[in-house]
């Protein structure tokens, strides 16, 4: 879809807030176009990105609180951990997003250790992947006293658990 055919659809919905997201949007050459004119708009926007890229560029848009940035850490169980750039969580603002998708112990010490590297002033999320057991999650992070909070992968819940999102 062109720039143009999104806006019409966003408006159709009648929506104060969009997520913008798609595997990773900030590699697809439209997408500062995009959210500068959301921004415009007047709507509040959410860019969701994986963190392989560097997202320095967000923050030279006009956009004051109505941008924020949920950001993606993968841990080891993804196979992608080695493709993070850590760099990028200094740059999360308080009203950003930290999340760590977690499989097992494994991917949990992971996201631990990041954490303790990279301070953030961003909200820190855990989300247990879908069949985990996202109950020994949020006992591992009262027990280590993080803070973080812990949240389904919604998306799952919606559309189940082989759909993708609409």
């Amino acid at each position: 879809m062109g720039i143009d055919e999104i806006l019409k659809r966003v408006r159709n919905f009648k929506c104060r807030r969009i997520c913008v997201t798609g595997g990773e949007p900030l590699v697809h050459e439209g997408t500062m176009a995009l959210l500068r004119r959301l921004l415009a708009r007047g709507l509040e926007v959410s860019v969701l990105t994986n963190g392989s890229v560097p997202i320095g560029s967000l923050f030279t848009l006009p956009h004051g609180r109505s941008l924020r940035i949920s950001m993606d850490i993968k841990c080891p169980s993804s196979k992608m951990h080695g493709e993070m750039k850590l760099g990028n969580i200094a740059k999360l603002r308080a009203m950003d997003q930290l999340k760590f998708v977690v499989r097992d112990t494994k991917d949990y010490a992971h996201a631990k250790r990041i954490l303790a590297r990279h301070p953030t002033r961003a909200t820190v999320i855990f989300q247990p992947v879908w069949g985990a057991r996202g109950a020994s999650v949020a006992e591992a992070i009262l027990k280590d006293g993080l803070d973080a909070r812990v949240m389904v992968q919604m998306h799952k819940v919606l559309w189940g658990r082989r759909a993708r999102g609409r």
